[in-house]
């Protein structure tokens, strides 16, 4: 089963949709920003950094959420949200894949700090 080391506003949250949206059957390790939950030796078997989101599944643990991403359309069940590999859209679906995350959320980032946050 997979287990999602999740803490709440963070980018475990896209993983927790897509579990969902998926129907995928999972457990959900609540973590806090803590650094008693975050630099654990337990936690940093997981992910080096001592960050989240980390995905578990049987013997293989994954981190950083894009890549959790693919690994859970490629491993498991796509639910029809990619585009085959054979398919025309493929490579315009992995442009905006990766184009989302690299483009938009650093400037979305700032405009959530100077607007909520501070």
């Amino acid at each position: 089963m997979l287990k999602l080391h999740f803490a709440p506003n963070s980018r475990a949250g896209r993983i927790l949709w897509l579990l969902e949206e998926l129907e995928l059957p999972y457990e959900l390790n609540a973590m806090s920003f803590h650094p008693k939950d975050l630099k654990s030796d337990e936690h940093r078997s997981r992910h080096p950094l001592g960050r989240i989101p980390v995905l578990d599944d049987g013997d293989v643990s994954i981190y950083e959420s894009g890549a959790i991403v693919e690994y859970v359309l490629a491993r498991h069940k796509d639910g029809g949200l990619k585009p085959a590999i054979d398919s025309p859209m493929f490579p315009e679906y992995l442009q905006w894949f990766h184009y989302c995350e690299g483009m938009v959320m650093p400037p979305m980032n700032t405009i959530v700090v100077h607007t909520i946050l501070l």
